[in-house]
């Protein structure tokens, strides 16, 4: 009997420890529920964050082609710009020539307004206001 109830007794504490570590496994594996519920938030924070910020690069995209665009239209403009200009100073060579006019007499004055405006300047490369 005597051992019969020292076993009882060790029979007793080893489910005490049996349950108290089942209670701990218990413990353990909520804690890492939840810290995986919480990663997981945070997993579709971030895509939900990805998902915008990739949207916002798609419209920097649109806008990046945009305005590549325009330079080249406003390049094109300037270059056309540029070619008037060069003709009209080879015809005014060519009539120089032909009046036997002496060029170093002459100067045509170029300025970024007069490119730029060529309505709304005058000779000497001022601008010209309009007032109402």
């Amino acid at each position: 009997r005597q051992v019969h109830g020292e076993l009882q007794n060790r029979l007793k504490v080893v489910d005490e420890d049996q349950n108290e570590m089942v209670e701990d496994l218990r413990r353990r594996l909520a804690k890492e529920q939840d810290e995986n519920e919480f990663l997981q938030e945070k997993l579709r924070e971030s895509d939900s964050q990805l998902a915008d910020m990739n949207m916002e690069n798609v419209k920097l995209g649109k806008k990046i082609r945009q305005l590549e665009e325009a330079l080249r239209s406003v390049d094109k403009h300037h270059q056309i710009e540029q070619e008037d200009i060069i003709n009209e100073n080879i015809k005014l060579n060519t009539i120089c020539e032909q009046q036997d006019v002496d060029m170093n007499k002459f100067c045509l004055l170029y300025t970024s307004d007069a490119a730029d405006d060529l309505l709304c300047v005058d000779l000497g490369g001022r601008r010209i206001i309009k007032k109402k």
